[in-house]
C-alpha cells in the first residue's frame, strides 16, 4: 500500500467500511523526536515502518495524535487515559488513548532508543462511534497485559485487541454503551452545584474551557457532562434519532474532551456564534483563558472563571436550581449507601435501586431541560424566575432553542422547574453554603458555618427580602469567621 495522501483519513483504503473500530496505534515517546507513532494496524504505511515515518503517514489533520495520546502531564502519572475526537471528511472520530509508564530494568528486551529509567507508551483506539467507558475498559486491559509482558517489541496483542473489538461490537451494543459513564456520580458528590452551571453555560452555547492538572480527569468531566443531554451520544452513532419531545437538541458545539498544546489554533479560529467544550491540561491554555474562552473551570481549586462580564447574572442558580441540585447529591448519596451508586440498572431493576444511577442522574436534566423547554415557551414570568431570568432570556436566543421551537409544534411537558417551590429555611441555608463557598472555598464552609452558630434564629425575618439580605449576610458571617479566627 502506498503512503496516505489523501487529507482526511475516511478514505484509507485498508479500512473496511463496515468495520467499527477504524484504527489501533501504539504510540512511544522518543528522548529526541517527541511523542511518535510507533506501531499501526491495520497498517498506514506498509512500505516504511520507521515511527518518524509512521507519524508523517498521519492524515494532515491528525498530526497532533501523538500529543494526544500521550497528553501534556502525563509523566506525573504511572497511568491513566484520554477520550477525543479527530477530523473526517464526513464530520469526526472517536478516541480512546491508555498510557503507562514501566521502569526500564524491569523489561526483557530493551532497544538502543530506551536511554531513560521510565518507558511511556500508550495504546490509542480510533471508533466510529463514541463509546468512551467501553473502549477505556478493553484498552485498560490491552496495556496492562502489554506491559506486564515485559516485551514492548511484541505487538501480536494489538492486532488481537483490534479484530476482537470489531467482533464484540454491534450498532446495539454501541447505543446502550454510549451512555455509560462510571465517573459520573463522582463527579456529582465533588462538584456538586458547578455541574449544573456548567451544564447551562453549555446550553447558552458559550466557550467552556476545562483545566486541570491531569488529562484524565478533565476529558471524564467533558465527556460525563455531555452525558446529562439526552440523546446526545445515540445521535451521534444513529443521527436520524429524535424523540417525541425534540431531542437531542441541534447545537453548532465545538467538543473536544482533550486538547494538546499543538493544537491552541483550534481554538483561536472556531466561529464566533459557536460554543464550546474543551478539555486542556497545559498550564499555556489556562494563562489565555481570557482570550480562547468564556468560561474556565478550574478543577483543582472547584472555580468557575468567568471572563465575560454578562455571563455573571446569566450564571447564577436560582432557589429552584439549587433544590435541584441537593436533589441530585441526595440521590448519589443515597444510591451509594446501597452500593448502586453510579451503576447501570438491569432491566428488572426497582425503583428503590434505581435511584442514584447513572440513568438516575441524567433521567433528572431530562427532566430539567424539558421543564426548561416548556417554560421558555409558555412564557409565564413566575415559571421562567424559577430557572433565572436572565439565563432564560439568554436561553431563548440560542441557535439550539430556535430549532427545537421548530421541530416542536407544540408544549410537550408541563411548564415550571422540577423542583419549584415557595422560599423556606433549607433553601437561605443552601444559598449561604453557595455563596460562602465562592468567596473562601469549599474546604472552609464547613467551619465557617461551624463558628456562626445558629443561621434560624438570625434569618426568619428577613425571608420575605432574601435576595437583598443574602449579600450581606454573607459579609457578616464571613466577618464573625475571621474575628473568630483572630481570637483564637
Amino acid at each position: 500500500m502506498n503512503k496516505i495522501t489523501t487529507p482526511l483519513p475516511l478514505k484509507m483504503a485498508n479500512m473496511a467500511e463496515s468495520s467499527p473500530m477504524m484504527q489501533i496505534f501504539l504510540i512511544g515517546f522518543h528522548h529526541q523526536k517527541g511523542s511518535t507513532v510507533e506501531y499501526s494496524y491495520p497498517p498506514i504505511n506498509t512500505t516504511d515502518t520507521a515511527s518518524a515515518s509512521l507519524t508523517e503517514s498521519l492524515p494532515q489533520q491528525w498530526r497532533s495524535l501523538p500529543h494526544i495520546a500521550l497528553p501534556d502531564g502525563c509523566h506525573n502519572y504511572r497511568e491513566g487515559h484520554v477520550t477525543f475526537t479527530l477530523p473526517t471528511e464526513d464530520g469526526v472520530v472517536y478516541g480512546v488513548s491508555c498510557y503507562r509508564q514501566i521502569d526500564s530494568n524491569e523489561l526483557t528486551s530493551v532497544s538502543s532508543d530506551i536511554t531513560r529509567s521510565t518507558v511511556q507508551k500508550s495504546i490509542c483506539v480510533i471508533s466510529k462511534w463514541p463509546i468512551y467507558d467501553f473502549l477505556i475498559s478493553k484498552v485498560e486491559l490491552t496495556i496492562h497485559a502489554y506491559f506486564n509482558a515485559k516485551d514492548l517489541n511484541d505487538r501480536e496483542l494489538l492486532i488481537h485487541t483490534y479484530h476482537n473489538l470489531n467482533a464484540t461490537l454491534t450498532l446495539d451494543l454501541a447505543l446502550r454503551a454510549c451512555c455509560h459513564n462510571n465517573k459520573l456520580a463522582g463527579l456529582i458528590e465533588l462538584y456538586q452545584h458547578s455541574i449544573l452551571q456548567l451544564f447551562k453555560a453549555v446550553l447558552l452555547e458559550k466557550r467552556v474551557l476545562v483545566y486541570g492538572h491531569n488529562p484524565s480527569d478533565v476529558s471524564h468531566l467533558v465527556t460525563s457532562l455531555l452525558s446529562l443531554f439526552p440523546l446526545y451520544y445515540q445521535s451521534l452513532i444513529d443521527q436520524s434519532l429524535v424523540n417525541e419531545y425534540g431531542l437531542p437538541l441541534k447545537t453548532k458545539l465545538y467538543v473536544q474532551p482533550y486538547l494538546p498544546l499543538q493544537e491552541l489554533r483550534q481554538l483561536s479560529s472556531l466561529e464566533d456564534e459557536r460554543g464550546m467544550l474543551v478539555g486542556v491540561s497545559n498550564p499555556l491554555f489556562y494563562k489565555r483563558a481570557s482570550e480562547l474562552c468564556d468560561i474556565c473551570f478550574v478543577m483543582e481549586t472547584k472555580a468557575i472563571e468567568i471572563h465575560k462580564t454578562s455571563l455573571y447574572a446569566s450564571l447564577n442558580l436560582s432557589t429552584a436550581d439549587l433544590r435541584f441540585c441537593t436533589l441530585i447529591k441526595e440521590g448519589v448519596a443515597s444510591g451509594d449507601e446501597r452500593g448502586t451508586r453510579g451503576s447501570v440498572p438491569s432491566e428488572s431493576a426497582t425503583i428503590t435501586n434505581w435511584n442514584g444511577s447513572v440513568e438516575w442522574i441524567q433521567a433528572q436534566f431530562k427532566s430539567y431541560l424539558l421543564s426548561l423547554l416548556s417554560s421558555v415557551r409558555n412564557g409565564n414570568p413566575d415559571t421562567l424566575n424559577d430557572f433565572n431570568l436572565h439565563f432564560v432570556q439568554s436561553f431563548s436566543k440560542t441557535f439550539s432553542y430556535r430549532k427545537w421551537v421548530e421541530s416542536v409544534p407544540q408544549t410537550v411537558v408541563q411548564p415550571g422547574h422540577v423542583c419549584q417551590g415557595d422560599l423556606s429555611f433549607s433553601d437561605i441555608k443552601h444559598h449561604l453554603l453557595v455563596e460562602a463557598t465562592e468567596l473562601v472555598g469549599s474546604d472552609n464552609v464547613e467551619k465557617l458555618v461551624r463558628k456562626t452558630g445558629d443561621l434560624k434564629n438570625s434569618v426568619s425575618e428577613k425571608v420575605s427580602h432574601w435576595w437583598h439580605w443574602s449579600s450581606s449576610a454573607v459579609t457578616n458571617l464571613l466577618g464573625a469567621t475571621a474575628e473568630s479566627d483572630s481570637d483564637d
